[in-house]
């Protein structure tokens, strides 16, 4: 089975989750999770997978979009996904084949930022 991981849908307010089998979608669940999606895509996986008696150890691949939403948003989806391939041993993968990276046994998936990241505190007058 292959897990889709989508953190950006809906401009980052949702999270967006697929199963499939044989290349064939078989579950779908949307999670509403404006700006928590740290919180919530785990325990969200978790549920989903769980609701359909399927564990971790039954999926074969991850897909991951990473593109076009928030840095942040963009990277949490992207090192879940990651993450969870390198502790389960399966490959992770995107649509886009230029961002995969092959080291050893494992695949990366490289998040595509569409600008610079503004994550830096704004200075106080005082």
């Amino acid at each position: 089975m292959e897990l889709y991981i989508n953190t950006t849908k809906n401009n980052s307010k949702k999270i967006e989750l697929k199963l499939k089998r044989k290349n064939r979608v078989i579950a779908v669940k949307e999670i509403e999770a404006k700006q928590s999606q740290a919180e919530k895509l785990l325990a969200g996986i978790n549920s989903f997978l769980s609701q359909r008696k399927v564990g971790l150890k039954d999926l074969t691949k991850i897909y991951v979009k990473n593109k076009k939403g928030s840095f942040t948003a963009l990277r949490i989806g992207v090192v879940t996904a990651n993450a969870l391939g390198y502790a389960l041993g399966i490959k992770t993968s995107t649509l886009d084949k230029k961002y995969v990276k092959e080291l050893k046994n494992i695949t990366i998936v490289q998040p595509k930022y569409e600008k610079e990241p503004n994550i830096t505190l704004k200075k106080r007058n005082t």
